[in-house]
């Protein structure tokens, strides 16, 4: 026997009644069996985040992407699909001290995260540090964020 392809939806749009349903029937129309679902409601911005593992019957990816298309846009979300045995490509932002990035770095040569580092960045001592009710993002880590080749990135933020 073949072994199953597992894949991650992860969405975010505006809070709306009925999103989880749509999620979920979506892919239970089309024979996938969730094996995970986490979503939060953040009600300071209206926004709402979901994260979806699930199994297909049959592995067909692009017609998965294809069909979740028209469903996300008629809900204007935001949203990426990706085979969890694939490394996602990311980018590590760690503050202060070096042991974040070592632990991350192990867990990838271990095996335990499954990515693929485009680049990393320490935060150095000039940059402003986040908190103190002082949230926007340092310019210069903003741009690195958006920088090619990233196509679809998780960022690490460890703070000490």
């Amino acid at each position: 026997m073949a072994p199953r392809t597992h894949y991650v939806l992860k969405v975010h749009c505006t809070s709306r009644l009925g999103t989880v349903a749509r999620i979920s029937g979506f892919l239970a129309d089309r024979g996938c069996y969730i094996e995970e679902m986490q979503q939060f409601d953040d009600a300071a911005s209206g926004r709402f985040y979901l994260r979806c593992a699930f199994t297909p019957e049959v592995a067909a990816h692009d017609a998965l992407r294809r069909d979740f298309g028209a469903v996300a846009a008629l809900e204007d979300m935001h949203w990426s699909m990706h085979d969890s045995a694939e490394p996602m490509r990311v980018l590590i932002l760690v503050s202060k001290q070096d042991h974040c990035l070592e632990d991350l770095l192990y867990r990838r040569r271990t095996g335990e995260l499954a990515m693929q580092r485009c680049r990393s960045r320490r935060k150095p001592a000039r940059h402003r540090p986040y908190g103190g009710g002082d949230h926007r993002a340092d310019p210069d880590v903003l741009a690195r964020v958006h920088e090619p080749p990233i196509p679809e990135h998780v960022v690490w933020r460890v703070v000490q």
